[in-house]
């Protein structure tokens, strides 16, 4: 069955659709928040009874679906500028002057190629995703539903194509579980029925995450985008079309719906007369308190609650790590999770600051892009904006100077008497390293934590157990086995001799079929004894 469909994939493969030729079309210019409307034109070929909600949001509804599309038209970029695109075979990038905007231009040709084929759902093209413009980020989507709360209560799935390179289907955002394993585990069985594998992950927020607490499986799929928001951005047109014809094939609305939507409670710790004082003084401790957060794997997940008192929610990206903490002025308290954040209790800002023990280079990438965002065309950014944002870092401008200068960043930084500039081609190629370096980091601990689990289910489920052995013969033996099993009925552990090996994908199978002394896993590089 899988062959089949993956057969009428391929062949369907060769269609009509022009998927380069729109995604160019999409990418001509850049599209800051604000020059949405730019796109209209393109849309309405595909899309001509679009409709425009009263925040400026286009929406088309296709048959009487409970799934909700989601895709945003703006672009990471200040000002509108023409893409100059270069193509090294099925990759699209820029001259290196832009960015290219497949965030999320990736996810509008798939929004449309699924409009065109009809099928059911309601396709939302947000504005104002990024925050790079007006600072927030979300902005169409969050006063969506702040205006129309009733309508978007009606959906059961909330899906966004808005997710960097390949196989990642995003079950946790914005620090929160927004899908169900079974809801997970159906969309990417469905995926795989036409060839592409998927894997559960992390992501940091987009469009769909809004809809958390009123829409109960909520996703965000890759689309084949690389580098978003520097210049070194790329789409793989090819993957774009494999996501797009094999998402037309889902049969969305007969998915398993788990997840229960619910809203993060709006808690006052203790009744307090708010004075404009009292407020201005918690905000600026509450974005410094922010940072430090954000600098230690945690994101603020009822920020848009914040009032002195109100205990704010906060959690790490990756796993569940509650905290709760309470600002009044430039007093704060931790009602939860305290030895997640260096055991402190109560205190002020500084006592709070001095027990995280974080450093200027914890908080380096963050003021980079802050002042990305904030200089001008020339890369210009004055001192008094500079002293602002270091300010929400508790860090002072020498400080900030003197470690420019100590590290091999510096050279995208030039500092001058009223001004500093910034080049932002040098700052992107620093990035992307970090971004790599993270990514690798991450991928590195998903990778722990399945060897894990996979080990443990193992030894739980059959008679055999974990061993040390000696497996540099057998990987040169097999040269990248083709199965990921290898059972040996016999095996000499200390000579590294063998007979009788035979070849499997499923554990289970191997041992019910021929009962091997030795299992060696080649994926997780192990080995297994019957006992």
């Amino acid at each position: 069955m899988i062959l089949k469909n993956y057969n009428q994939f391929l062949n369907e493969s060769n269609n009509s659709f022009d998927f380069k030729n729109l995604f160019l079309q999409l990418t001509e210019y850049t599209v800051p928040a604000g020059y949405e409307e730019t796109l209209i034109p393109i849309l309405k070929k595909y899309i001509p009874d679009l409709k425009k909600d009263n925040i400026g949001n286009y929406y088309v509804e296709i048959g009487n679906s409970k799934t909700l599309f989601t895709s945003h038209l703006d672009t990471f970029s200040k000002n509108r500028k023409k893409i100059n695109h270069i193509f090294d075979g099925n990759m699209i990038k820029t001259d290196g002057t832009s960015i290219l905007g497949g965030d999320n231009k990736n996810g509008v040709v798939v929004l449309l190629y699924l409009i065109s084929k009809r099928v059911p759902g309601t396709y939302y093209f947000f504005i104002g995703e990024e925050s790079i413009v007006n600072g927030t980020g979300c902005w169409g989507s969050t006063n969506a539903l702040k205006q129309n709360p009733s309508y978007f209560k009606k959906f059961d799935k909330a899906i966004a194509f808005d997710r960097r390179g390949k196989g990642s289907f995003v079950k946790r955002q914005a620090g929160r579980n927004c899908a169900s394993d079974e809801f997970a585990d159906a969309v990417i069985n469905s995926f795989e029925q036409y060839g592409l594998e998927f894997g559960k992950d992390n992501a940091y927020r987009t469009d769909s995450a809004i809809f958390m607490d009123v829409i109960p499986e909520i996703t965000n799929i890759s689309s084949g985008g690389e580098y978003e928001h520097t210049y070194m951005e790329s789409t793989d047109i090819d993957y774009v079309e494999k996501i797009s014809i094999a998402a037309s094939k889902i049969n969305w609305d007969n998915l398993p719906i788990v997840r229960k939507p619910s809203a993060i409670p709006k808690v006052l710790s203790e009744e307090i007369e708010e004075t404009e004082k009292l407020m201005d003084e918690s905000k600026k401790t509450f974005t410094k308190v922010n940072k430090i957060m954000g600098s230690k794997g945690f994101i603020c997940i009822n920020s848009d609650d914040f009032q002195p008192g109100v205990i704010m929610h906060f959690d790490k990206f990756l796993e569940e790590s509650p905290v709760e903490l309470v600002i009044k002025g430039d007093y704060i308290k931790c009602l939860n999770g305290h030895k997640k954040i260096g055991k402190f209790k109560e205190g002020n800002f500084e006592e709070f600051n001095q027990r995280q023990k974080l450093q200027i280079k914890n908080y380096s990438r963050g003021i980079w892009l802050e002042i990305a965002k904030k200089m001008n065309n020339e890369g210009i950014l004055s001192n008094d904006i500079l002293n602002d944002i270091l300010e929400s870092y508790n860090i002072s401008y020498d400080e900030f100077k003197e470690y420019m200068s100590s590290i091999d960043e510096s050279i995208f930084l030039d500092f001058f008497d009223n001004y500093i500039i910034m080049d932002i081609q040098i700052l992107h190629q620093g990035l992307k390293k970090k971004q790599q370096d993270q990514e690798q980091v991450l991928a590195n601990k998903e990778f722990e934590k399945f060897k894990n689990r996979e080990i443990e289910e193992i030894q739980n489920k059959t008679n055999y157990s974990l061993i040390n052995a000696n497996n540099t013969r057998i990987l040169k033996y097999f040269d990248n086995p083709k199965f990921r099993f290898i059972g040996f009925d016999t095996f000499d552990i200390e000579g590294g001799n063998w007979t009788g090996h035979n070849l499997n994908d499923n554990i289970y199978d191997l041992i019910e079929k021929f009962n091997p002394d030795i299992i060696y896993d080649s994926k997780l590089n192990v080995f297994y004894k019957k006992y």
